[in-house]
């Protein structure tokens, strides 16, 4: 990036210049680089069975299965150490749950006792939770639901709410409906599949009424809450209620979820389940859906996976066959997968360039799209034009005023080119591009670096709502939600400090307003950073 010098008011450089008339971000017809997707191992060295697999980032995750064993990875599964257990002949329990928050905060169900992890290195044991404790989903340090029983029988499920991060769990409604099935209005007690967040108060649930070696039993039994799990309303989902069950689901946001039946049918639903429209996919009826944001899911049953790149609408699928059959996989974003299995068999997706060697035992895989949005690059470039835009105005008299530029110099109004881009109507969050006029003191010292800095900001505005919308984190909570509300609130800072700036009548008032534009540009920028997976979380 070019630097401003101060020469009568302030000089550009060429650079900016041709940016006046280049979007930033924008770049000339390039080949792509040819890419390949593949599965390669990144096993743990011990003969253990791993049977949940959870990725907080493209590289930290843990795994955990038999033997009371917990294994953690920093570096994409090239070195494993283990946390819990890792004794190949050891007499513990199994872990049967792996759950995180975030990449510090996360928890386990190991003999019926609940496990906690606070910097993701070390565990506590929190004592016995529910009965036959399964289903658990965090949605705070705090709060979160699971589903256990009470008393000795098998059914129905009760769904359990914990307020104190795990310690104590309170009994909440029972998994029951009832519904018109064979002609018949009956009362259908069912055991909860999965359980799955998409807020701190919204959440679905996916439950089957019998299973046995015939199948899970009609109807598709689905559950919403709106109160973060303190009560759940249940109805029938899709399919025909008289035939099939419901064995899983996914929801990308409040309203747009996917969920399969027992026939290997996926539905989607845009309106929180109220209406559902069946999709062209044959998935198998029994496999795990996950999608690592709205556009890019996958689901895996056995030898057949699917995939779809545009939010579920179409898939494709491939058979792939690894040495032990996958047990469980986790997404932490579009391009980078892990699946785990009996013998310590750890996989690893990745897309690489088609010249990169890969392991003898690796598989082929399809290619996801890249992350394609200009945020990437309009981002940082805007904050580095502020912090460039801060030395021309230190540079400045100290005045409580700016001499007049010489007139057709670069810092005269008269001689300003028009923005990269129109004046929004609107933006991400509702914003709409400033308009505020700079006043005579700004005018003077620099109003052709203010008018590009209103343009790039104005290419934000519009980059923003479709990145979030594309490129939101489902895998986390918290991720998922840091994108939704920090971003658009740090722009949202980043226009009032803009505007600050824009109304100084000063050197010192247009100082001040500048370290907070430079504030809000640099959080914006490490919240991109954090999209992206640039950086870890704080």
């Amino acid at each position: 990036m070019g630097t401003f010098t101060p020469q009568g008011g302030r000089c550009i450089t060429a650079w900016l210049a041709l940016s006046m008339v280049t979007p930033l971000g924008a770049q000339g017809p390039v080949a792509p680089p040819p890419f390949k997707g593949i599965w390669e191992p990144v096993s743990y060295s011990e003969d253990i069975s791993l049977r949940q697999v959870f990725f907080v980032t493209a590289d930290k995750g843990w795994a955990a299965g038999a033997k009371g064993t917990i294994i953690h990875t920093k570096d994409a599964g090239k070195t494993w150490t283990a946390q819990v257990g890792g004794d190949p002949q050891s007499a513990e329990g199994d872990v049967t749950l792996l759950r995180f928050l975030d990449e510090q905060r996360g928890w386990a169900i190991k003999d019926g006792r609940v496990l906690r992890t606070v910097d993701g290195e070390s565990w506590e044991d929190l004592g016995a939770g529910p009965q036959y404790m399964g289903g658990l989903t965090m949605t705070s340090p705090t709060d979160g639901v699971a589903t256990g029983w009470v008393g000795m029988g098998t059914v129905p499920t009760t769904l359990f709410k914990t307020r104190d991060g795990g310690k104590t769990w309170k009994p909440g409604p029972l998994c029951e409906i009832k519904a018109m099935v064979g002609g018949l209005n009956r009362t259908f007690y069912c055991t909860v599949i999965r359980i799955q967040f998409v807020t701190p108060s919204v959440g679905y649930l996916v439950a089957r009424h019998q299973c046995d070696g015939m199948g899970c039993s009609p109807p598709p039994i689905l559950g919403k809450t709106e109160d973060g799990g303190e009560t759940w309303r249940f109805f029938v989902g899709p399919g025909d209620p008289d035939v099939v069950g419901a064995t899983d689901l996914f929801f990308t946001d409040e309203n747009t979820g996917i969920v399969r039946t027992t026939d290997g049918k996926l539905s989607k639903t845009t309106d929180g389940g109220v209406t559902w429209k069946g999709l062209l996919a044959s998935t198998g009826s029994y496999g795990s859906l996950i999608f690592a944001d709205p556009e890019v899911g996958w689901y895996l049953e056995e030898y057949k996976m699917s995939y779809t790149v545009d939010g579920g609408n179409r898939w494709n699928s491939r058979e792939l066959r690894f040495p032990a059959n996958p047990r469980a996989w986790s997404f932490p974003r579009r391009d980078r997968g892990y699946l785990v299995g009996d013998n310590g068999m750890v996989f690893r997706y990745s897309v690489v360039p088609v010249a990169q060697p890969v392991a003898a035992a690796s598989k082929p895989a399809p290619v996801m799209p890249a992350f394609a949005s200009p945020l990437e690059t309009q981002v940082p470039e805007m904050a580095g034009f502020v912090q460039d835009l801060g030395t021309v105005v230190a540079a400045l008299p100290d005045s409580s005023g700016a001499a007049a530029p010489p007139a057709g110099s670069a810092a005269d109004p008269a001689a300003v080119p028009a923005p990269t881009a129109e004046p929004l109507v609107g933006g991400a969050g509702g914003f709409a591009q400033d308009a505020t006029p700079p006043s005579a003191f700004v005018s003077n010292c620099c109003a052709k670096p203010v008018n590009k800095l209103n343009a790039i900001l104005g290419l934000v505005l519009q980059s923003l709502p479709q990145f979030v919308t594309r490129f939101k984190n489902t895998n986390l909570l918290v991720a998922g939600l840091r994108m939704l509300s920090t971003m658009p609130s740090q722009l949202g800072d980043l226009r009032g400090a803009l505007r600050d700036f824009k109304t100084a009548t000063d050197k010192q008032g247009a100082q001040a307003a500048l370290a907070r534009l430079a504030g809000a540009a640099g959080s914006l920028k490490q919240s991109t950073r954090l999209a992206f997976q640039k950086e870890a979380a704080p």
